[in-house]
Parts: C-alpha cells; structure tokens; sequence
C-alpha cells in the first residue's frame, strides 16, 4: 500500500512536470525554429534563445502549478536558473554533437536535445530547486 501512495504521489508531480515541459518545449521550440528558419540566426543563439523563452515559461509553471511552492525569494530563482544553466550546457553539448558530429539536421536535432534534456530537469527541479 505504502508503495502504491508513494508511486501515485510521485505520478502526479512527473505528469504536471511532463505537461510542463511540453509547454515551455514547444515555446522553446517554436522560438528556435522561428529565429532559425525565418530569421535565419545561427542554430546556437537561436537554441539560446529558445531555451530562455522555455525557461522562464517552465520556470512560472512549475513553481506555481507543478509543486505549488510560494517562496517567493531570489535565491529560488538563483537555484532554478543555475540548474538550468547546467542543462541549458547539456542542451547544446548535444545539439552540437548531433548537428557536427552526427551531421544530423540542426531541427531534428533539437528535439532530440531537448527530449534528452527534458528527462534529466525532471530530477534536477524537483529534488535540487523545489524540494520542500
């Protein structure tokens, strides 16, 4: 019983996280896809960019729907943003081995990157920025 509370309690926060991060992906995505195609901004600073737009949209989502957490201090935000630099590194890391490397589409390649990157913000969010 106590593994089924402990499975459904976590659920919950892994769908709202995962619908999230659909939402603040396609922003992201969208921005990139936008500044690269008919901008035609090279594919790193439209990542940039893109990434910023999808983080400050997971970021507003996931502390006020996600985990419910009303802090409302800096050093949350400070957290938030320096766990996101980490990915946003990962992100391109993969981006430009997929894009140099694996002379992959720099579009395909994105989604891959962000796929991959989505996993590991799951964690990071919830056990290093919004833990209660």
């Amino acid at each position: 019983f106590l593994k089924y509370y402990v499975f459904k309690y976590h659920l919950k926060f892994f769908i709202k996280f995962c619908v999230v991060g659909l939402i603040a992906s396609f922003v992201s995505y969208s921005v990139f896809f936008i500044l690269y195609t008919s901008f035609f901004v090279y594919y790193i600073y439209a990542s940039f960019f893109g990434n910023i737009s999808g983080l400050s949209v997971g970021f507003f989502l996931n502390k006020t729907w996600t985990f419910k957490v009303e802090n409302r201090s800096l050093f949350l935000l400070v957290k938030y943003l320096s766990f996101y630099m980490f990915s946003f590194a990962l992100n391109v890391s993969i981006l430009f081995l997929f894009v140099e490397y694996g002379k992959i589409n720099p579009l395909i390649s994105n989604v891959f990157s962000i796929g991959i990157c989505a996993f590991v913000n799951f964690f990071g969010v919830k056990i290093l920025v919004f833990k209660k």
